[in-house]
């Protein structure tokens, strides 16, 4: 979870429409080339349930490309490696899904979770 004092905004500018699941994100961008985060651990601000549009396989790599436009945007050229490893993954998710079906894929990839001690996740999704 996140919270920015109104404040922001103001400063800022409004979140970028443009990036339609990201806005968030490029809005971080912005306020972390001016002052760091502040982090507070083991408090919990929100909850969020899933199977949201970016939660589905193709919707993960379009958010990933949002993010990586967003990068660019603020000078990031070269993609993190973590980025890289995270696109390959959801291109590949959105493959298998497309190849074996949601629910069969589903089942694979929690499979693939419960082998390295993770619960089901995309079983679980509408």
């Amino acid at each position: 979870g996140l919270f920015q004092h109104r404040s922001l905004f103001d400063e800022l500018g409004e979140f970028d429409l443009s990036y339609p699941a990201g806005a968030d994100y490029e809005f971080l961008l912005r306020e972390l080339t001016q002052r760091d985060a502040l982090f507070v651990p083991d408090v919990t601000v929100a909850a969020c349930r899933t199977g949201g549009r970016s939660s589905r396989a193709h919707g993960h790599v379009a958010l990933l490309q949002e993010w990586r436009r967003a990068q660019r945007q603020h000078g990031i050229r070269t993609p993190s490696t973590r980025w890289l490893v995270a696109m390959a993954g959801a291109r590949v998710h959105e493959i298998l899904f497309w190849l074996l079906g949601r629910k069969i894929g589903a089942r694979v990839f929690d499979f693939v979770r419960a082998m390295v001690g993770k619960p089901p996740y995309w079983s679980r999704l509408p």
